[in-house]
């Protein structure tokens, strides 16, 4: 469906929503249009394409708000579910915290997070990338069998119309491909952990599947012989981006939200223009990036997304708003509102709330890649994945969770692969450990893995506590 096809049917919500005659008014109309292969179990697994829309709807009459939706774009159904969601929401009780939709705020960047050649690849070119990953993950003359366990190709194209009684008028589009990978190699019957590749694009598919999933193999096929050893209970650790992200994800993050703060859940409440972490540790949110795949000029409510500060010379600076939480504390929203299914129920964006969201997570790189970042560590383990890391505590910090897999660093070099590994201790003393970042940094899985959107180097700490 074209733009102007969702503009007419977003325009066509706004007049019957005003004819109701209510004090504010919002339309969130959302569509995709998804294709995609999965691997599963060393087969190529299911093949589909499915189309996603819908249209949602925030009526207010004073401090009375009413939501309704519907996923069919027909004039006759968007009238009457319009109409029923006035009804309902007259004979509501007041939310006495509103204080109003949002007005026009920021200045979109007016990147290109689509494209329209990327969108024009035939399913038959994803099938073909899908087989080629299967095809090629192996190494010649291997000492173990290897298996992709799991993965996929998808292509996704999204477009998302907001409007609202204060003169909002927002639109988005945006694609991405992403394929990833993840395999495993079995030694005398035991499998051991899986090593886990992916690539994403704006602009183009994956055009070496044949390499990646080689490498993706051969990496695999290290951690075979991976195994739980003995070290000192405080060590240093270097982070891959996964491992950095989940333990952002599940334990920190959370308390940048500024709902979090409100409702008095976050461990950075009343720490603002506080300085706590190295100067060096500077970290933000950025929904403007196009290397990730939650970027776009708008947020869910159509204020323009930015760049916004978290660490600065080791000064917490800012929380992350939507408009209904800057509200609270006299503030503006920081383009941060997203449309998220927290019931389990809803069926997309459009049929859900606005709440406080995480664009990008980014922490400023280094000047040196990795084998410069770890040549002084006399004794260290470069930890892959950290598995458990959402049994984390966000209100007081605490993070656990287990290394699964890693590598043991000695005398500045990758050394043997290890697994099981018991880590523990508080995000905040983490941070203050903070020694170092690559040049490099990599773009997260995002919802594939439960995890927050980022843009992340290998970080250096010079001391992570070792549990069991």
């Amino acid at each position: 469906m074209e733009v102007d096809d969702l503009k007419y049917f977003a325009s066509l919500a706004m007049d019957y929503g005003e004819k109701q005659k209510p004090d504010e008014f919002e339309v969130y109309l959302h569509y995709s249009d998804m294709a995609s292969i999965k691997i599963e179990n060393g087969r190529l697994g299911q093949i589909s394409q499915t189309i996603d829309n819908g249209m949602g709807f925030r009526i207010l009459y004073g401090k009375k708000i009413g939501m309704g939706f519907t996923s069919k774009l027909e004039k006759d159904i968007i009238i009457q579910t319009i109409q029923s969601t006035a009804k309902t929401t007259q004979n509501s009780e007041d939310n006495e915290e509103w204080e109003g939709l949002p007005e026009k705020s920021g200045q979109p960047t007016n990147k290109a997070f689509s494209s329209q050649k990327l969108l024009d690849t035939p399913l038959e070119d994803l099938i073909e990338i899908s087989t080629d990953m299967l095809s090629s993950c192996k190494v010649n003359e291997a000492q173990y069998p290897i298996i992709p366990v799991l993965g996929g190709v998808s292509l996704i194209g999204e477009k998302a119309i907001i409007m609202n009684s204060h003169g909002i008028e927002a639109e988005n589009e945006t694609s991405i491909f992403l394929c990833y990978l993840a395999a495993i190699s079995i030694k005398e019957g035991r499998p051991g952990p899986w090593h886990i590749d992916y690539r994403i694009s704006r602009e183009e598919i994956l055009n070496d599947a044949h390499s990646f999933s080689a490498e993706t193999a051969k990496e695999a096929l290290k951690l075979a012989v991976a195994k739980k050893i003995t070290v000192p209970k405080k060590i240093s650790v270097v982070l891959d981006p996964l491992a950095l992200s989940s333990i952002g994800t599940f334990v920190f993050l959370p308390s940048v939200r500024a709902d979090k703060k409100q409702q008095g859940n976050s461990l950075l409440a009343d720490r603002l223009g506080e300085a706590f972490v190295p100067k060096d540790l500077e970290m933000y949110d950025d929904g403007t990036r196009l290397e990730s795949s939650d970027s776009s000029n708008f947020d869910a409510e159509g204020i323009a997304k930015r760049k916004t500060i978290i660490f600065q010379d080791g000064i917490f600076q800012n929380f992350l708003y939507d408009s209904f939480s800057a509200s609270k504390d006299n503030t503006q929203s920081t383009g941060n509102a997203q449309r998220v299914d927290k019931s389990g129920v809803n069926p997309g964006t459009y049929a859900n709330f606005p709440s406080v969201g995480i664009n990008n997570w980014v922490i400023k790189p280094g000047t040196t890649e990795l084998d410069t970042l770890i040549e002084d560590i006399k004794h260290g383990i470069l930890i892959n994945y950290i598995q458990g890391a959402h049994q984390g505590v966000p209100e007081t910090g605490e993070y656990t969770g287990v290394i699964n897999p890693g590598y043991i660093i000695k005398n500045g070099e990758l050394t043997e692969p290890i697994l099981g590994l018991g880590v523990a201790g508080n995000v905040l003393d983490l941070f203050r450990n903070f020694e170092g970042a690559t040049r490099t940094v990599k773009p997260g899985l995002g919802s594939l893995l439960g995890l927050y959107d980022s843009l992340l180097p290998y970080t250096y700490f010079k001391e992570m506590r070792i549990v069991s």
